[in-house]
Formats: structure tokens, C-alpha cells, sequence
């Protein structure tokens, strides 16, 4: 199955460090820290707003109001949300799929994860499949990487090509889009992947062993949509 751990570097070389973008509706819930170089609050650090990291504090044991925690977001911290916040809502443990698990856990970051949820059933309906949840959309997805895997990627990076262009954000589009290209790059470079536990477990279904060095773009100060709260 999908290994949350294998899409680290590619979040976080996209999301960079902290960010102060004004273009970015996560502005509107910003730190009390300020950008020395802007004069702007910080808002974001790897992806993660600043509201979000206030709210999980207490169930994930981190003090909020420690500058350190926040300003540095060390990996002790930021993991646990990671998985938490945005990889556990969708399920991705039980996809087979690490690329397909990569591009649905890199929306969540770009906007929440109720998007690639809500936008990934309406998909594999159109296919003919059932789901109305997380985990029936896990089981709706395997059933179609396992017939096309690398159709399966190309047609969820266009969806969320589609999702962005109708935001209507053309500050941001730059930076969504050339992030879109490398993700798509990067997750058809894992098809055939077999991650450890599927070894373990004997639940791959592919076993071609592709090049998988990965092609990240990172973007200073990234546009993230406002994730809601």
C-alpha cells in the first residue's frame, strides 16, 4: 500500500519554508511573527497554515505559542500533521497506487482534503464505479490503477487542472500548474512501486522496478488555497 513517507520531499521541496505571500487567502489567518524583508505576517511554514498548526497543538502534544516550533516547524512537529491533517482523511494508507496517493495528499495541501475526495468520487463514478467515501474511494481507485495506473494519474492531474483554472486565480495558476507538471512526472515515475510493507505483505500488483528519482520545482513563497478550519 501507499507509504505517507514517500511524499515528503515532494511536499515538502513545492510548499518551501515560510510564507508571507499576500496573494494566498491563508493571509487572512496570519502568525504573529512578521516577515523582517515584507513587513507581512507570516502565515505558512511547509505547507502547513498557521491556523491549522494553532489547532492541532494540544492534540498532537507541540506548544503553539513557542516561535521556535512555528518558525522552524521541526519534523517532529510537522509529520505529525502531515499525517494527521492531511493524508489519514483521504485513506492513502489503502491505496495501491503511490503516485495516485501522492497527487491526492499534495491537494490536500493546496487546498483541503474534502477537494480531492469530493472531485476523486465524481471520477471514478464517471467510470462506472462506486464510492461515497473515503474508503470506498480507495477500493474504486485500486480497482483502476490496477487495469491503467498511468491513465488513472494523467486524468486526476487534469481534473485538478480544471479544479484551479475555474478558482479563477491567475496571480497563482504560474506556480499551481508548473507544480501539477512535476507531480506528474514524479507519480508516473513510481508506477510498478513496491513499497516495503506491500512487500511484506504481498499485496503489490505491479513489479516493473522504474527510475524514481524524482523532478521537484520548488517555488518560493507557494499560493496555497485557504483550507478550512
Amino acid at each position: 500500500m501507499a507509504d505517507h513517507k514517500l511524499a515528503v520531499s515532494f511536499i515538502k521541496k513545492s510548499e518551501g519554508g515560510l510564507s508571507s505571500n499576500q496573494n494566498d487567502l491563508a493571509r487572512k489567518n496570519p502568525s504573529p511573527y512578521k516577515n523582517p524583508k515584507t513587513g507581512h505576517f507570516y502565515h505558512t511554514n511547509k505547507g502547513v497554515q498557521w491556523q491549522t498548526f494553532k489547532s492541532l497543538a494540544n492534540e498532537l502534544g507541540y506548544n503553539a505559542n513557542s516561535p521556535a516550533n512555528f518558525l522552524t516547524m521541526p519534523d517532529s512537529i510537522w509529520l505529525k500533521i502531515y499525517k494527521l491533517k492531511y493524508w489519514d482523511p483521504l485513506n492513502l494508507d489503502a491505496y495501491k497506487s503511490q503516485g495516485l496517493a501522492n497527487i491526492m495528499v499534495d491537494w490536500s495541501f493546496l487546498s483541503y482534503w474534502d477537494d480531492p475526495l469530493r472531485e476523486g468520487i465524481k471520477y471514478v463514478k464517471s467510470k462506472g464505479l462506486f464510492a461515497d467515501g473515503k474508503k470506498t474511494l480507495a477500493a474504486a481507485f485500486n480497482t483502476l490503477t490496477a487495469k491503467n495506473e498511468k491513465q488513472t494519474i494523467v486524468d486526476m492531474i487534469n481534473i485538478r487542472y480544471a479544479f484551479y483554472r475555474k478558482l479563477k486565480q491567475p496571480a497563482n495558476e504560474k506556480g499551481w500548474f508548473a507544480r501539477l507538471e512535476n507531480l506528474k512526472t514524479d507519480s508516473i515515475k513510481l508506477i510498478g512501486l513496491v513499497t516495503p510493507d506491500q512487500a511484506k505483505a504481498g499485496t503489490f500488483f505491479f513489479s516493473n522496478n522504474n527510475d524514481r528519482t524524482s523532478s521537484i520545482h520548488q517555488q518560493n513563497e507557494n499560493s496555497t488555497i485557504n483550507q478550512k478550519k
